[in-house]
């Protein structure tokens, strides 16, 4: 129980900064050596495709998200103090959600055109619509985590970070270096739902 009662435990921006310093150096560190690993077992166009697609998956995802867990930061300490939190947070993941499935399902129906756009060439399909169910994982995980930094309980938000950045590069690197394609690459970040944190203390 004091363990949990740590964890949720509300900090101040001051010791919320601590978190995001080691967290940063951490995440910089593990992603270089990991992009290093993948370039180098995949080769330079499996790994221009697998890099093109994580960046297309948050792009993508933020439409998806209509802007919601930015929103969390500000307003969860405000509905807590009403008592509305619950209800607040019910809303906004309803929403996100929706506009997720909306997007997903766009993104799987008009696949061979999204490749066509995006690699100028429908042969890439299939990584298209990796990556479109890799978008409610993405929304949802950035809803969760946001959330917790309108809780002002950033260490939670960043030990959820700190885990999914270790399982996607245990994960990543066993597969890309079994399978040595984007595809596999892309299905590592799929069951761990890797994302590109933004820093929030508003």
């Amino acid at each position: 129980m004091m363990v949990f009662k740590k964890l949720f435990k509300k900090e101040t921006v001051a010791e919320s900064a601590k978190f995001a310093l080691v967290f940063t150096i951490i995440h910089r560190v593990v992603q270089i050596a990991r992009g290093i690993i993948f370039a180098r077992a995949l080769g330079p166009n499996e790994y221009g495709v697998f890099t093109l697609a994580f960046f297309f998956i948050p792009m993508v995802a933020t439409v998806a998200k209509l802007g919601i867990p930015s929103c969390f930061t500000r307003y969860i300490p405000q509905y807590e103090k009403q008592g509305m939190m619950k209800d607040f947070i019910k809303r906004t993941y309803s929403i996100a959600l929706t506009g997720s499935i909306a997007v997903m399902v766009f993104c799987i129906v008009f696949s061979r055109q999204v490749a066509r756009f995006v690699y100028d060439s429908p042969d890439y399909a299939n990584i298209v619509i990796i990556c479109a169910v890799s978008i409610i994982a993405y929304a949802l995980f950035a809803c969760l985590t946001y959330t917790f930094n309108g809780l002002r309980v950033f260490k939670l938000s960043y030990l959820l970070d700190f885990i999914q950045l270790l399982l996607f590069t245990a994960l990543g690197i066993i597969l890309v270096l079994v399978f040595h394609s984007a595809f596999s690459a892309l299905l590592a970040n799929l069951a761990t739902v890797e994302t590109q944190r933004e820093e929030v203390f508003a």
